[in-house]
């Protein structure tokens, strides 16, 4: 009971509490009844087809998803992703979500870390909240589609542009360079997105 007295007096302690809800209430919501709630369309059923192929007769993609409404096609690392929850989970479309899943999750606390350079403390969690429950954010946590990913990536390497001084040069390049491969694998916005970390 001290402990909880305490926990409400101290300001950091709070903080440490409702962030810590938030991220309760982002997995739970993410989570419950995934497979049974997952969206699953055309598109999906053909990067099921795919991702089987690679597992069942190591036909590995070079190219990945085709953007939409043309002839430019993304980057595979949508696909390798998928692979990886159908390797260790079983080839299930919604098995191949879970890296949806995991990135949606995991931009919600990156996502408050980013909002804490620019805001108050406070300020940073009410936001977080709202896109921690935001339905959009849910809902396309729970389905398989390669723009998802850009987010969680693109909160990253936000993050480690405002903490350039505290990164050394050899790691912002390296950093530099998993955004562009991943980001520009997963969706044609991301290639005007290119803002640079100096």
């Amino acid at each position: 009971m001290n402990m909880v007295k305490f926990a409400l007096k101290d300001k950091t302690a709070k903080t440490v509490i409702v962030f810590g809800l938030i991220c309760f209430f982002t997995i739970f919501l993410r989570v419950y009844h995934f497979s049974d709630w997952l969206r699953f369309n055309s598109d999906q059923a053909r990067d099921a087809g795919i991702v089987r192929d690679m597992i069942e007769n190591n036909n590995v993609p070079l190219l990945g998803p085709i953007a939409g409404g043309t002839l430019f096609q993304l980057g595979p690392a949508f696909y390798y992703f998928q692979f990886v929850g159908a390797k260790l989970f079983g080839v299930m479309p919604d098995k191949m979500a879970y890296g949806d899943l995991l990135f949606g999750i995991l931009s919600v606390p990156l996502a408050f870390f980013l909002f804490l350079r620019y805001f108050k403390k406070n300020t940073s969690l009410m936001l977080a909240a709202l896109y921690a429950t935001s339905f959009f954010a849910v809902q396309y946590s729970r389905f398989a589609w390669n723009p998802n990913f850009s987010v969680c990536f693109s909160f990253i390497r936000f993050l480690c542009s405002r903490m350039r001084k505290a990164i050394k040069f050899l790691g912002l390049l390296q950093l530099e360079f998993l955004w562009e491969s991943v980001c520009n694998c997963t969706h044609f916005f991301c290639l005007g997105c290119r803002l640079p970390f100096f």
